[in-house]
């Protein structure tokens, strides 16, 4: 989930994202001449925050331009350090963010800095802590802004335009040149002077004035039509002043805004746009926050804070985007990384070497009192563990050797059964192979023979045509028979054929057969009993 809040001198407001679904969108008044950050830290937000970005302009914060030749980026960094000197003699007191600003040509950088108070941080962060709150981000609302723009228009084809976010007592102004953030400024100008003007126009208060400017329309009294188009031009003379400062600060040739884009809740009052687009001499459009975003807030309450120009145009661009510019909590993280990289990893070295140390030296200590009462223990020589050990060790000693004779035995008897086992196993496969009708094959006699690794056994026997087979065709069909009959068998020689007075060939093989060491394996089919042939033949 990502919250972002602004914070301006009239209210707080705060919205989350969570996988860019809006589910949360408030804001909460503060009272006029209040301090904001104790404000934040009073108000009823929903908790726990989580991660929070916070959009805020302060005294505690300042902005500046430097130009600098161009160099390497971490030499730039001291190079910018050691150039704010001279606007903050003690600069580990404050927390820097910079960037360059594109402005097209070739030469000097431009570069914009962002300065923030350390104490300011932690101010910001204990405020944060009592809602469940960790301040990961803190930016300028014309940066959040920006990127709120930058989302709506992403292929602007103007070359320069300004954003102006009209807010309560100041107006925040961003200038952008192809797509890119070149300078941000402050006026000192806002709303609460038109408030103030009703208010003293129809003698009113200032809570009354409020709900007056709310209710104004085209057809608003003369005196206060003529009361907003004279601020609105002091605040389109602030624009043009702020531009006319940029290009002196950045020594560029005079900026010609294209577009003015407006957000903010100044920009409602009628006349104000139009005021500063004759004065400008430019066109106007408003900033949308709300485009492309997914809601999860009823529809009823998203009308009541959609109307245009928005004042969440800020604090919904810093949630909406994954990095906002001129973010100054970025040198803290910085500062992280170096030291875990150099200091930090040494002193968690140092530290982690004594606990180990320490360990170490508890483990010893408390294995050699261990070790006394062991010894103990098992020293004794009447009831001892050790004298029972061997005793037990004997006995089982007494019960391996009896195992390992029978174990002997055993195989003795199995070493004198296995040959003729095998070879019965193979005379009811020769049996099952016979068949009167298509392979009439005859065994006479057998020999069997055994060595150390294997066992031989020497058939004899005739065979006869049959099928329109002749004798070769009967003989190789019944020697892969045999294979496949009884798997052990791993080669079959002949020793010999011949065809005798009555026509039949006899054959003499050699069948070698595995020798299982501990069981014999049952062939794939059952045993079964030779059966005679016709002629009689076993």
């Amino acid at each position: 989930m990502t919250t972002a809040i602004e914070l301006s001198a009239s209210s707080i407001r705060i919205c989350q994202l969570r996988e860019n679904v809006l589910t949360h969108l408030e804001s909460y008044p503060i009272p006029r001449d209040s301090d904001p950050i104790v404000a934040l830290q009073q108000a009823p937000l929903p908790q726990p925050l989580g991660p929070v970005r916070i959009l805020l302009h302060h005294p505690d914060m300042l902005q500046q331009s430097i130009i600098q030749p161009p160099a390497p980026q971490d030499r730039l960094d001291r190079i910018i350090r050691f150039e704010l000197m001279a606007i903050v003699p003690d600069m580990s007191s404050v927390l820097c963010s910079w960037q360059v600003a594109p402005v097209g040509g070739e030469g000097d950088l431009r570069i914009l800095v962002n300065l923030a108070k350390r104490n300011l941080v932690e101010q910001l962060r204990a405020a944060l802590k009592n809602h469940g709150g960790q301040l990961v981000a803190l930016s300028l609302p014309a940066c959040g802004m920006y990127q709120m723009w930058k989302s709506a228009y992403p292929s602007s084809l103007h070359t320069d335009e300004v954003l102006v976010d009209i807010g309560d007592t100041q107006s925040h102004v961003a200038i952008v040149r192809n797509g890119e953030l070149i300078f941000i400024r402050t006026h000192k100008a806002g709303t609460n002077d038109i408030i103030d003007g009703i208010a003293s126009l129809r003698n009113i208060s200032y809570e009354d004035a409020i709900k007056l400017a709310n209710r104004l329309t085209n057809q608003a009294p003369d005196d206060i039509q003529q009361l907003i188009r004279n601020n609105a031009s002091g605040l389109a003379s602030g624009i043009t002043s702020v531009l006319r400062f940029a290009s002196a600060q950045l020594k560029i040739a005079p900026i010609t805004p294209q577009r003015v884009c407006i957000a903010g809740i100044g920009g409602r009052f009628p006349g104000l746009r139009q005021t500063l687009q004759d004065r400008l001499k430019c066109t106007t459009t408003l900033i949308n926050p709300f485009t492309d975003l997914t809601t999860q807030i009823p529809l009823e309450n998203i009308d009541l804070e959609a109307e245009l120009p928005s004042p969440w145009t800020a604090v919904l661009g810093g949630a909406r985007n994954t990095s906002i510019p001129l973010d100054t909590l970025q040198q803290l993280r910085q500062e992280r990384m170096e030291f875990w990289g150099s200091h930090g990893a040494l002193r968690a070295a140092a530290v982690t070497a004594v606990v180990i140390m320490i360990l170490a030296f508890s483990r010893q200590f408390i294995a050699a009192h261990n070790a006394e009462g062991r010894q103990h223990t098992l020293a004794n020589s009447s009831d001892g563990l050790v004298t029972i050990a061997e005793a037990q060790m004997q006995s089982l000693q007494n019960t391996a050797d009896s195992i390992e004779t029978e174990r002997q035995r055993t195989q003795f008897l199995y070493d004198q059964l296995a040959p003729a086992k095998v070879a019965q196993e193979v005379l009811n496969g020769i049996a099952s192979l016979n068949d009167p009708k298509t392979q009439r094959v005859q065994l006479t006699s057998y020999q069997l023979y055994r060595s150390e690794n294997q066992l031989r056994m020497i058939i004899e026997g005739a065979a006869e045509e049959s099928s329109g087979r002749r004798f070769g065709e009967v003989l190789d069909n019944y020697r892969q028979q045999l294979r496949d009959a009884y798997p052990l068998i791993i080669g079959i020689s002949d020793l010999g054929s011949s065809i005798d007075d009555n026509n039949r060939m006899r054959f003499q093989w050699e069948l070698r057969i595995a020798h299982v060491p501990q069981a014999a394996q049952a062939p794939a089919q059952q045993p079964q009993r030779p059966q005679s042939s016709r002629r009689g033949a076993r």
